[in-house]
């Protein structure tokens, strides 16, 4: 047993290392490029400036990023994030859970030849 069941569910939360608040610039280079794939280059041009605009100092990022960071410091023994996840991830979303959230399910394999194909699996 991992702990005994007579503790509260987050009864050792507190001894879990703090997830980090990520920088600005590091969320704002990971944004740019997972948009890539689904953007014109026109689109993009505009999105880079969009987001040039958001990092530039005394901008509403850095105002964003100051009001994360105080939500981190305010919860010393526990995730900044995990009420938002439980709440919006889960609670909230109202497609199917198993489905599009959860990553522990997955699907067997078929084992039928004509199946392999990936189109054909999916029309399926």
């Amino acid at each position: 047993d991992m702990e005994p069941d007579s503790l509260p569910l987050y009864a050792m939360q507190k001894d879990v290392d703090r997830l980090p608040v990520p920088k600005l610039k590091d969320s704002i280079e990971l944004y740019l490029s997972s948009v890539i794939p689904h953007l014109s280059a026109q689109e993009l041009e505009n999105t880079k400036r969009a987001a040039a605009d958001f990092v530039k100092p005394g901008g509403l990022g850095e105002t964003l990023q100051k009001r994360l960071e105080d939500r981190a410091a305010s919860k010393p023994n526990t995730s900044w994030l995990q009420e938002w996840w439980n709440e919006y991830a889960y609670l909230a979303y109202r497609d199917s859970v198993v489905y599009n959230v959860s990553y522990y399910l997955q699907f067997a394999d078929e084992c039928i030849a004509a199946m392999a194909d990936p189109a054909r699996r999916a029309a399926r």
